[in-house]
């Protein structure tokens, strides 16, 4: 089943990284493990420069706990265009794409924590 979704695009040439807008995009193929409990290999003290695909508050306090960790990971492992969530400070950073290539936009950051969801394999296709 098709699924249409907004994402920003890779574009070297702009200082970000990324198109200036979201594109339509259509997920072609998702194929996706252990869904009912999503697993993130965790590491401490890193940010991710990935494209940002959406920042969720999960937490009022600035300490990390479990569960919000779980949650980050669950947000992470729900959206189709996620790479990596970074936690930090309660907030949830949603990532996609990185414009210097899979999985080269690890930065060390103190108080950051990056998760990789191991979960799936996916195409996207641009809508014309």
């Amino acid at each position: 089943k098709d699924r249409l979704r907004l994402a920003y695009l890779v574009d070297t040439s702009r200082h970000s990284g990324r198109t200036l807008r979201p594109h339509k995009v259509r997920l072609l193929h998702e194929s996706i493990k252990n869904v009912t409990n999503p697993s993130c290999t965790v590491a401490v003290d890193t940010d991710n420069s990935g494209l940002g695909l959406q920042d969720v508050q999960v937490s009022i306090d600035r300490e990390v706990k479990p569960a919000d960790a779980d949650t980050c990971c669950r947000l992470c492992f729900r959206e189709p265009l996620c790479k990596a969530a970074v936690l930090h400070k309660g907030t949830c950073y949603l990532k996609g794409m990185c414009s210097k290539g899979d999985g080269k936009c690890a930065e060390k950051k103190l108080d950051y924590r990056a998760y990789r969801p191991e979960r799936r394999d996916e195409d996207v296709a641009l809508v014309e």
